[in-house]
Order: C-alpha cells, then sequence, then structure tokens
C-alpha cells in the first residue's frame, strides 16, 4: 500500500481518480484535497518480484510554480500517445493541461510539464462549473470531454494532437435543446470507435448516452 505522507509520498489527500498511461510505465493521481496530481512511476518487468509496483517520482500542486486549475483535483486523463495529460479542478471549475515525457530513454520520464488552463465563463468557456472527470477521445485524441457536477453538463474542446493544447467547442447542458440526464454529470466514457459517449448523473440516478461526430467531436443527444 502506498499511503499519502509516508516514505516521501505525497498528493494522496482524498484521491479521487486515477490513470495508467498506455505504455504501463508510470501511473497518475487526482488528489483533492491536496489539489494536486501525484506521479509514481511503475515497474514494469513482467519477470521480476517487484513487477507493478509504484515509486513516487514527483506532485504538481494547485499554486505552485506556476500550476492552476488543480482545486479539489478530480478526474485525470492521458491521450492516446501518453504526450499530454489532462486533470480537473471540481472546486477550480477549471480544466488544466499538461505535457507528459513519453521518451522511455529520458531522465524525466513520465514527469509532467503546465501548459494551460481553461476556466468556465473564461474566454467563452462554458460547462466546467464543478468538473468532475475527463476523458480523450481514442485513435489521434482530439478532443477532449469533461463531465461537470455543477453545470450538469458536458464541455467539449478540440484538441492540437501536437501541442496538447485545448480549443472550446461547445457545452451541452441538461435541459436544453431536450438533452437530460446530466443531472449531477460525474463521469463518462466513450466508446472504443469514438462514436458513443455515456456519461452518468448522480443526481438523479441517470446515464445519458450521446452520438459523436468524429470529425468535429460534436455530440448529439439520443436518449
Amino acid at each position: 500500500v502506498i499511503k499519502d505522507n509516508e516514505a516521501g509520498v505525497d498528493g494522496l489527500d482524498a484521491p479521487e481518480s486515477l490513470v495508467l498511461s498506455s505504455d504501463g510505465a508510470h501511473l497518475y493521481v487526482a488528489g483533492a484535497n491536496d489539489n494536486s496530481v501525484a506521479v509514481f512511476g511503475r515497474d514494469t518487468d513482467s519477470g521480476g518480484v517487484a513487477f507493478g509496483t509504484l515509486s513516487f517520482i514527483e506532485i504538481h500542486q494547485d499554486g505552485a510554480a506556476g500550476v492552476d486549475g488543480l482545486l479539489a483535483a478530480s478526474g485525470v486523463a492521458l491521450s492516446p500517445n501518453g504526450a499530454h495529460l489532462y486533470a480537473t479542478g471540481a472546486d477550480d471549475n477549471k480544466l488544466a493541461v499538461f505535457e507528459r515525457d513519453s521518451s522511455a530513454g529520458s531522465a524525466d520520464y513520465g514527469k509532467l510539464t503546465y501548459q494551460e488552463v481553461h476556466e468556465d465563463g473564461v474566454a467563452g468557456v462554458e460547462g466546467l462549473a464543478g468538473a468532475q472527470a475527463v476523458v480523450v477521445s481514442p485513435g489521434d485524441g482530439s478532443h477532449v470531454y469533461v463531465a461537470s457536477f455543477i453545470d450538469n453538463a458536458i464541455a467539449v474542446f478540440s484538441r492540437d494532437v501536437a501541442t496538447g493544447l485545448l480549443t472550446f467547442i461547445e457545452e451541452k447542458r441538461n435541459g436544453d435543446g431536450g438533452v437530460t440526464g446530466l443531472a449531477g454529470a460525474s463521469s463518462l466514457a466513450i466508446s472504443d470507435d469514438g462514436g458513443s459517449v455515456y456519461v452518468t448523473g448522480k443526481t438523479r440516478g441517470s446515464l445519458a448516452v450521446f452520438s459523436r461526430d468524429d470529425v468535429t467531436g460534436s455530440l448529439s443527444f439520443i436518449e
């Protein structure tokens, strides 16, 4: 077991979610009370006695070293190529973007570098109030989706696959345009073919289903 504030580990106070890199070499954890993302290295030697065990690498914390968007960190997601990480801050109403060193030979392999933040109500962005969960579309990872508990909404962003930076596209909000089932939007998933998005509505015990345009990233409510 790995515990917060033991053996140099930090960032695990009230852990909310986690994501494993596609190469299996690193694990990233959102710590709500630490307002942070904790980074761990994972032993990938399947023949070794330490296979699967973790080693603490670093912490990225809201307000430290210019990092923003991690207040009550709640969700984390990686791009399909492992080059970028996205994290939601539920009390910040924000989505933070990090670059990840994905070069296995690098001394900074697995470490994160803060890039930018998107905030609800700023620069045209909507649908991030109480941001809970985030996913990146499969394939080239051209879009990012955020489920927001307070806004009862999904925020949709296009993603520059080279830089990882995001541009807001649209918001799908409960009660608008026939959309329902998003009250207390709390988690979401995209099908492997990228054609469908599923979102839980925690407040009303619901599950909303959307079709997804894999070119524009926009969503259409189904049921």
